[in-house]
């Protein structure tokens, strides 16, 4: 883990929280919401046509700022935008509870930025989130706690997922000012 060092942020560093379980080996990261973020370095493999990200997220409703102003949380990234994904992929949880995911392809200008049925997530709960998208078949998928929530097929001139050189950030955009919230990610 690191942190962005931002000189706005009180608490530097993610601190540790019980996980997902009761065990007292189950510890999870706790994120301010402000500056801290897990980098994985870059490898190639991580440049792929077609990705599943699945993870586990605890969000705390009295650390959520949600103020009308258009508030966001980036879950997890791999690109250096500071919004959207011009490169790589991108997910996000809106202020209204909403998880988008925003994938670039080959063969367009700009991303593919979809939201799940705009369906909200449950707040103050251990909630597990997977989003694909395959390539193949060229549809992007949704689950939370493990129900399919919603699927969506994007045109077939839609390339695989361009590749770039930056590493996959957890928790918050280095490029960005704060997240405006906070949360937890188990270990």
């Amino acid at each position: 883990t690191r942190t962005t060092n931002q000189p706005f942020c009180s608490t530097p560093g993610p601190g540790f929280a019980q996980g997902v379980s009761s065990s007292a080996l189950d510890q999870a990261l706790d994120y301010d919401g402000c500056d801290d973020l897990v980098d994985i370095p870059f490898q190639s493999t991580l440049n792929t046509d077609s990705v599943t990200l699945a993870m586990w997220v605890y969000i705390d409703s009295a650390r959520f700022q949600r103020d009308g102003n258009n508030n966001w949380i980036s879950l997890l990234r791999k690109g250096n935008q500071t919004s959207g994904a011009t490169t790589g992929y991108d997910v996000v949880l809106e202020e209204n509870g909403t998880i988008a995911f925003d994938t670039s392809h080959a063969n367009l200008s700009g991303s593919h930025r979809w939201w799940m049925s705009r369906k909200q997530i449950p707040f103050d709960e251990w909630v597990h989130l997977t989003l694909t998208y395959d390539n193949h078949s060229k549809v992007k998928y949704g689950w939370i706690n493990g129900e399919l929530v919603d699927s969506v097929k994007l045109p077939s001139n839609y390339g695989g997922i361009k590749p770039n050189g930056s590493q996959i950030f957890i928790g918050n955009n280095p490029s960005s000012s704060p997240a405006n919230g906070s949360g937890t990610i188990p270990g």
